[in-house]
C-alpha cells in the first residue's frame, strides 16, 4: 500500500468518525430538548395541580392549626384536602398516635440542634411517656418559644406593639418557596400568623369560641385543665414545627 493510499484511508476513517460523533451529538441534543420539553410540561402540570388543590390544602392546614396541631412531613399530606371540610376533632386520635410514634425522633432532632436544651427536652418527653401530661405540656411549649428567641433574638410568635405587628413574620420570612419542604410549611405559617388559639392573646381569645390549648394560660398557671394526652402531643407538634421552620436556615443571631 502506498503512502498516499494509507493517508487517504486515514482521512476517510477520520471523516467517518467525525460524522459519527456529529450524528451522536445531534441525537443527544434532540434527546435533551425533548427531555426539557417533557420536564417543562411536567412542571406546569404540577403547578396546575397545586393551584387546583392549594385552597383545600391551605384550609386543611388552617383547620389543623386552629385546633393546635402542626403536622410534620411524615403526616399523610393527602388528608389535608379532606380536613378542609371535616371536623379535625374526628382525627385527633390519629394525630395523637402519629406524634407519639414520632416523639423519640422529635426529641432527638431538637436536642441535636439545640444541645443546651437536651436535658430539659428529654425530661419533658419522658414525662409524656409516663402519662404526666401536666408536666410535659408547659415544658414543650416553653422550649418551642425559647428556641425562637435563641434563633431570632425575640419571641417568634408574640404580639409586640400596639399596632398589632407580630414577630411571627420573622419565622415565615425564612421560608424558601424554592424548597418543597418550605412550600409545605408555608400554609401552616399563614394560618399561624392569624393568631390561632395556641398563641392567641387575651384580646384574641375573647373572639375565639373554643380557645383550646393556649401558651399564655398554661405558662402563667391560669389554665388548670390543660394536662391531657392530646395537649401534650399538640405541644410536641408545635416544638417540632418551630424546629422545622428554623432548621438548617442560616438565621441564628441575625437581626
Amino acid at each position: 500500500m502506498t503512502d498516499g493510499m494509507a493517508k487517504g484511508e486515514a482521512w476517510s476513517s477520520g471523516a467517518n468518525l467525525r460524522g459519527g460523533i456529529e450524528r451522536l451529538a445531534e441525537v443527544a441534543r434532540t434527546f435533551v430538548q425533548e427531555l426539557a420539553k417533557g420536564v417543562e410540561l411536567a412542571v406546569e402540570d404540577a403547578k396546575q395541580g397545586w393551584r387546583e388543590i392549594s385552597p383545600a390544602i391551605t384550609q386543611g392546614c388552617a383547620n389543623l392549626v386552629r385546633e393546635g396541631w402542626f403536622p410534620d412531613d411524615d403526616w399523610p399530606w393527602s388528608t389535608l384536602p379532606d380536613l378542609a371540610s371535616t371536623d379535625v376533632a374526628g382525627h385527633e386520635q390519629d394525630l395523637v398516635e402519629h406524634f407519639e410514634e414520632r416523639a423519640a425522633d422529635i426529641c432527638e432532632r431538637a436536642s441535636r440542634e439545640y444541645p443546651d436544651r437536651r436535658g430539659i427536652l428529654e425530661q419533658a418527653f419522658s414525662a409524656h411517656e409516663r402519662g404526666e401530661f401536666a408536666l410535659s405540656t408547659p415544658v414543650l411549649i416553653a422550649q418551642a418559644e425559647g428556641i425562637t428567641v435563641e434563633v431570632l433574638g425575640e419571641p417568634g410568635y408574640q404580639a409586640c406593639s400596639a399596632k398589632g405587628s407580630v414577630p411571627s413574620y420573622r419565622l415565615g420570612k425564612h421560608l424558601d418557596d424554592r424548597s418543597l419542604d418550605d412550600v409545605l410549611l408555608r400554609p401552616f405559617f399563614e394560618a399561624f400568623v392569624r393568631r390561632p388559639p395556641v398563641v392567641a392573646t387575651e384580646a384574641d381569645r375573647q373572639a375565639i369560641a373554643r380557645p383550646g390549648l393556649n401558651r399564655h394560660l398554661v405558662l402563667h398557671g391560669m389554665d388548670t385543665s390543660y394536662g391531657t394526652r392530646a395537649n401534650s402531643c399538640r405541644a410536641m407538634s408545635l416544638l417540632n414545627w418551630v424546629c422545622s421552620v428554623l432548621s438548617e436556615k442560616d438565621v441564628r443571631k441575625k437581626p
